[in-house]
């Protein structure tokens, strides 16, 4: 599951507004849209 939302991460920005846990912590566990 975590490699579909990754890929699909840069693609659908759907994915972009949920990013995997890893990015939300970066944020301070806010849901932020990641330039990454």
């Amino acid at each position: 599951m975590l490699n579909h939302c990754t890929g699909e991460l840069k693609r659908h920005p759907i994915a972009t507004k949920k990013p995997p846990t890893k990015a939300r912590a970066t944020v301070g566990g806010q849901e932020v849209e990641t330039p990454d």
